[in-house]
């Protein structure tokens, strides 16, 4: 499970989204059931999600409120 802030992450240029891929790999090939994504932009949320999908991530969310994103991640099955 992951919790990740990314609400101060702003788009970016595709070299730096070279890193975020290797690191949503890396998620996935330990495993990764959920990945709770907090948000504060519409851009930062629609490039997350992108790439999250691209990777093949199994099940992604977007937050706005902590505990919400917390909540969500528990409530796997």
């Amino acid at each position: 499970y992951v919790l990740a802030d990314i609400s101060e992450f702003a788009a970016q240029k595709p070299e730096v989204n070279a890193y975020v891929e290797k690191t949503m790999e890396f998620a996935v090939q330990n495993r990764m059931v959920r990945a709770a994504n907090l948000v504060s932009s519409a851009l930062s949320k629609m490039q997350i999600a992108r790439l999250s999908m691209d990777m093949g991530l199994p099940e992604y969310s977007f937050f706005q409120v902590e505990s919400e994103a917390v909540a969500w991640l528990l409530s796997a099955k």
